[in-house]
């Protein structure tokens, strides 16, 4: 629990609630939907993430196929997360649509052109993270795993053997 109540999971969890409240207006009212899906788009990297958890969870993080997916994670998060999000943020400073009125885009709801601004908190997250990302992948590629001594990783579950009968 103490976990959940940490600065970064709560923006998380704020991140997650407003993305949820944002997609259907955005493409029910077709206003910041292009910055929605391109922010979509950032999540590709997650697959990496998840595949990463699994293969430490079943015992085999020291196995070939989990620094794999580790790369890829850290190649499609740089990529896409870090990089791919500089054309959007300046993008998203050239247009401001927080500072348009409801007046600017016909159709609207009042309080969208204000509330445009969540559109930078997965900018901030993203960076925030992405820097975590790097250095994480420099002390592997360094050897540097940190001084604390690592627990072993548990061995996998032995083959399925059937009962004979």
């Amino acid at each position: 629990m103490q976990k959940l109540c940490l600065p970064q999971s709560v923006l998380m969890v704020f991140h997650h609630a407003m993305s949820m409240v944002a997609w259907p207006f955005a493409i029910e009212y077709d206003f910041c939907s292009r910055y929605v899906v391109v922010m979509l788009a950032y999540e590709f990297s997650s697959v990496f993430l998840l595949s990463n958890w699994f293969i430490s969870t079943a015992g085999y993080k020291r196995s070939m196929m989990y620094i794999a997916s580790g790369g890829l994670f850290t190649l499609s998060f740089i990529i896409i997360r870090l990089v791919g999000a500089v054309p959007q943020f300046f993008n998203l400073f050239e247009t401001m649509p927080w500072f348009q009125t409801a007046a600017d885009y016909p159709g609207v709801l009042g309080w969208m052109p204000a509330w445009s601004f969540v559109l930078l908190l997965p900018h901030v997250l993203n960076a925030m993270w992405g820097r975590q990302v790097v250095e994480g992948a420099l002390k592997i590629l360094r050897g540097d795993q940190g001084e604390k001594e690592r627990a072993p990783a548990k061995a996998p579950d032995p083959p399925y053997q059937p009962v004979a009968e």
